[in-house]
């Protein structure tokens, strides 16, 4: 980088060029990715460092439940009925834990760490999967919506206002209990037909999103400039707008996932959640199917209903951190604050040739 100033004591006629130690990046700008941007800005954020932790906890042990489990979950340990966890020596019934049962059993002899490691898999898969599947949806009809013409647009939003306008638990407790007894509902435990019911209407609120992003990029100059040289609409979505509001996608992540365990949670406790007689079931039980056990037996064994609660607590906390920490990285004004930042240090310690 070079500037021009006056030499020194010959006024302003004649000039000398100053060399300026140019940024670091492509070309001598500073330039940073989506990705750098967000790693960096997470670096410097101790609560995001441990929200990452807690979420790949919670992967690790969603994807080995079976080798961490110390039992299968409906297996059934004859004489081992309503024990503590097994720092307890004498609990409402005069039961003493024992080391075997590290957080105690049920009424039927269930190991409650087992199932609390295969409900974690359940959750946090029913979480990772269903999003993206939303997200996919709800996307794809935001970018039609909002580059589409007027008209169309008018059209597809009244259509998702009606889906919006219902009360949201309610239309998944309707689907999932019009589901419950059928062939779908049983497959994988009832997973697909948690699907179907998260994927109903969870599809609207990342479509609105999508579009008001898009209403605001399609008229902007390079948009009219992709326009100008003759690339066809779907080109220009892909290629230029998309990869604008990808930002806001991701952060939407963030504070879905957590929404949908939620979800299953309420409808697991009302008794129409993910559940399977099969102890050898991937998917067999869920943080809400404890709710659902541990309510009726909460004074006598609260170890069940607070083992999912501090996983929701949890995985809630953990993806609220790290949406905030996203967002503040996606932020354009965060971005143009900290280029000027990184260029001001530059110029900084500039020193003019002699």
């Amino acid at each position: 980088m070079r500037f021009l100033i006056p030499a020194s004591g010959s006024g302003m006629n004649k000039m000398k060029i100053v060399k300026l130690p140019a940024p670091e990046g492509k070309n001598g700008f500073y330039h940073q990715t989506l990705w750098q941007s967000a790693i960096s800005t997470i670096k410097k954020r101790p609560d995001a460092i441990i929200s990452l932790v807690v979420i790949l906890l919670f992967v690790l042990i969603a994807i080995f439940a079976k080798v961490l489990a110390p039992y299968p979950f409906m297996e059934i340990h004859f004489g081992y009925a309503d024990l503590p966890p097994f720092w307890v020596k004498d609990s409402v019934i005069h039961a003493t834990g024992d080391s075997r049962f590290l957080l105690g059993t049920d009424t039927l002899g269930r190991d409650l760490l087992s199932w609390g490691i295969y409900g974690t898999r359940t959750s946090i898969f029913l979480g990772f999967l269903s999003a993206p599947l939303i997200a996919l949806a709800g996307t794809l009809y935001g970018l039609i919506s909002g580059y589409a013409s007027p008209k169309i647009d008018n059209i597809l939003m009244r259509i998702a206002d009606i889906f919006y306008a219902f009360p949201t638990i309610m239309i998944y407790i309707i689907i999932v209990l019009a589901l419950h007894s059928t062939p779908v509902g049983k497959i994988w435990g009832g997973m697909l037909m948690m699907f179907l019911a998260v994927l109903s209407v969870g599809w609207v609120g990342i479509a609105r999103l999508v579009r008001s992003s898009v209403l605001t990029i399609k008229n902007q100059e390079f948009i009219e400039a992709a326009r100008s040289i003759g690339a066809r609409p779907s080109r220009i979505i892909v290629n230029h707008i998309f990869p604008n509001i990808l930002s806001t996608i991701i952060v939407w992540f963030t504070y879905m996932i957590p929404q949908i365990i939620l979800v299953e949670s309420i409808l697991g406790y009302l008794g129409i959640g993910i559940s399977s007689a099969d102890q050898y079931a991937f998917f067999g039980v869920s943080w809400g199917g404890l709710f659902y056990i541990g309510r009726g037996v909460l004074r006598l064994q609260p170890v069940i209903t607070i083992l999912p609660a501090i996983g929701i607590i949890l995985i809630s906390l953990a993806f609220s951190f790290l949406g905030d920490a996203l967002r503040d990285a996606f932020d354009p004004h965060n971005q143009a604050k900290l280029s000027a930042l990184h260029d001001g240090k530059h110029v900084k310690n500039v020193e003019l040739e002699t």
